[in-house]
């Protein structure tokens, strides 16, 4: 294999300019592929457990353990607040 000393290449100033926005598109352009190829479906024990949660925080206003305190914080936000779940 050869060994390359240099290489010359420009970058457009655009680029430059907006690198987040660039490394964001180039991380992510994927990313709907492989969301698209997995599908997963919480089973009855998650809608149970949350369910518990939900109840004890909103009627007896008991905090959910601290591992899903914010999915079902917002959750009860949303149940309060009369809108559609959306659970993160």
């Amino acid at each position: 294999m050869e060994k390359l000393d240099r290489i010359a290449f420009s970058v457009p100033e655009w680029v430059l300019e907006r690198w987040i926005l660039v490394a964001y598109l180039i991380i992510n352009w994927r990313a709907k592929d492989l969301a698209d190829r997995i599908q997963v479906r919480p089973d009855k024990r998650f809608y149970e457990v949350v369910a518990k949660h939900l109840h004890a925080y909103v009627q007896e206003g008991v905090m959910p353990p601290d591992d899903i305190a914010p999915a079902v914080l917002n959750l009860a936000d949303d149940y309060m607040s009369s809108t559609p779940g959306t659970g993160g």
